[in-house]
């Protein structure tokens, strides 16, 4: 005699029609997207970040240029493929 196993959805109330978050989940009260951004703001940070990048390029030349030593090549050549890697990521 083989016994039937009930469905996981028999006696589940159905899920809420409320807005939601993603795919997954009911959206909470309060848990809105945030406003855009304004034009007042945003100008600065790419210019900090417009500014970090040159930066970096200009560290990555001097420190290509002026410090790597080919006479211990097996010692420099590594680590300046270190220092753009880690400009890189």
């Amino acid at each position: 005699m083989t016994k039937s196993i009930p469905s996981p959805a028999v006696g589940r109330s159905p899920l809420t029609t409320a807005p939601r978050i993603g795919w997954l989940r009911p959206a909470l009260p309060g848990r809105d997207l945030p406003a855009p951004e304004s034009a007042f703001r945003r100008a600065p940070l790419r210019a900090l970040a417009t500014a970090a990048l040159v930066v970096t390029a200009a560290y990555l030349v001097w420190r290509t240029v002026a410090t790597v030593d080919l006479a211990v090549w097996w010692v420099s050549v590594p680590l300046i493929l270190l220092e753009y890697h880690a400009a890189a990521g």
